[in-house]
């Protein structure tokens, strides 16, 4: 059972952001205020960046469940993908799909990483608190117990497992963030959209 007693498919996603976006269930003008960003964050959307293309979307995630939902104007792509399979990361899968949609070379992930166990001094670097100008969450980064945590703005704090030196994943939600400690730089990646994020 989905939030809200709300259960849906891929297909159905699709066909309701191809009928939003042609303005079947709202106007242009509703549709405008939807797409219209401030601080990041429209009316019920998100902006997914995907090379030079922004897309339109919303993501979802958990208990092992995750979801996106992203539209793209350029090609009329809809693209959804739902998960059960906490072992898989969405963002490596859209990408890979969203490359395939547009012609794009792509190599296929590897959807089973193993889990680097760092220790505690290894994990310090990362500490801090990271800005975007391209969101307006901001993510602040500890660690207890040797295992880091995530926390963006207003939200809870989620464990983040070690992939490979410098990059961090949290399944759940297909989020992945790789970290350049020289430069003090961090990327969010999610859903198929990348933000790029400097340490405070």
């Amino acid at each position: 059972m989905g939030a809200g007693a709300i259960v849906s498919t891929a297909t159905d996603l699709t066909t309701f952001a191809n009928a939003l976006f042609s303005e079947k269930l709202v106007n242009a003008e509703s549709l405008n205020q939807m797409t219209t960003f401030l601080n990041g964050f429209g009316l019920g959307l998100f902006q997914y960046p995907f090379g030079q293309r922004i897309g339109f979307g919303h993501g979802g995630g958990i208990d092992g469940f995750s979801s996106s939902l992203i539209y793209y104007d350029d090609g009329n792509i809809s693209y959804a993908l739902t998960s059960n399979g906490g072992s898989y990361t969405i963002n490596d899968i859209s990408l890979v799909v969203l490359n395939a949609a547009y012609g794009v070379p792509f190599v296929v992930p590897t959807f089973h990483r193993r889990k680097l166990k760092l220790t505690a001094e290894q994990l310090d670097p990362y500490l801090g608190v990271y800005s975007s100008s391209e969101i307006s969450l901001k993510i602040t980064i500890t660690q207890e117990n040797a295992t880091l945590y995530a926390q963006a703005t207003g939200q809870d704090k989620f464990p983040l497992d070690a992939t490979e030196l410098n990059v961090f994943e949290f399944d759940p939600a297909g989020i992945v963030l790789e970290f350049d400690v020289e430069q003090k730089t961090m990327i969010l990646k999610q859903s198929g959209a990348v933000f790029h994020y400097k340490k405070d």
